[in-house]
């Protein structure tokens, strides 16, 4: 049963769902994802933006670390990995829908119960794109839950941060989203709501810099098979993030997320729950 479970929960180790209130903020690891993110330095006067969106890809570094635990009667298991993504990005607007297209480079993750949670992902480099449209986010080609690479699908989703073309400070704007991911073997619908609020202009480096504060909620569901094994997977969870953007183009600079999901995996009739903290962090590359 363990097995299975944490078979399971592969996904939430390598996703978040960014969190108003995390349960256990991941401890330092010697991994750069748990060195802190650098705070905004002195904002600027500046209250109004309008961005000049690019096409251009960028090469982007995720940084995660993630504990479980798991709180069952009679057993308590504290799990813990870290993991590095290198990928590029690129996303072309039109007026009613974008589209967005990655490259994956390179993926190596350490720690964590299960061996194949260790080293590097070999079939790489591996392209994806999609479209984003209000309400519903999408991947051209079909995702196959059994390939280690589909893991890596969500990680991209989640750089893709696509602010108003005008901006102000103090704007707030609320969007939800669903879409089609994978959780260890396990097709899954997750389905977020994200409410952002811009802070106001600093810097990233030389970089002027927009400072975004957001807030989410998820909540998914989903179930498949492994072996002889039926497995159903559903999980709520909150987050929050700080987000900077270049101040010219929206293009992402800088997105540190603290995150904490519960998730109940109910194998062939048997259920358990965990509860998974991670903090992440993706930065230019």
């Amino acid at each position: 049963m363990t097995r299975y479970c944490s078979i399971a929960v592969v996904f939430f180790l390598a996703t978040a769902c960014h969190s108003t209130s995390p349960r256990n903020e991941p401890e330092p690891e010697n991994t750069s994802a748990a060195q802190p993110a650098p705070g905004p330095g002195p904002l600027s006067t500046a209250n109004h933006w309008v961005l000049q969106p690019s096409a251009q890809s960028q090469r982007l570094r995720s940084n995660t670390v993630t504990i479980i635990d798991s709180d069952n009667t009679g057993s308590s298991v504290r799990d813990s990995s870290s993991s590095t993504t290198d990928f590029s990005l690129s996303i072309t607007r039109e007026p009613k829908t974008a589209f967005y297209s990655a490259i994956v480079e390179a993926s190596m993750s350490s720690g964590g119960s299960r061996a194949s949670q260790r080293g590097a992902i070999t079939n790489l480099p591996f392209s994806v794109g999609g479209r984003i449209m209000p309400g519903h986010l999408t991947v051209d080609s079909s995702l196959d839950c059994n390939n280690e690479v589909s893991s890596i699908v969500p990680l991209i989703q989640r750089a893709l941060v696509m602010p108003p073309v005008q901006l102000q400070k103090d704007l707030t704007w609320t969007d939800s989203t669903d879409t089609s991911i994978c959780s260890g073997p396990v097709p899954v619908l997750l389905t977020g709501v994200k409410h952002y609020r811009v802070i106001g202009e600093t810097r990233q480096g030389i970089i002027p810099a927009i400072l975004i504060e957001r807030q989410d909620r998820t909540v998914s569901a989903g179930e498949g098979t492994e072996g002889q094994h039926r497995i159903q997977i559903k999980s709520q969870g909150a987050g929050r993030s700080s987000i900077f953007i270049d101040a010219q183009t929206g293009a992402l600079l800088d997105m540190t997320t603290v995150n904490s999901t519960t998730v109940t995996v109910t194998v062939s009739g048997r259920t358990r729950q965990f509860v998974q903290s991670s903090r992440e962090r993706i930065t230019r590359n």
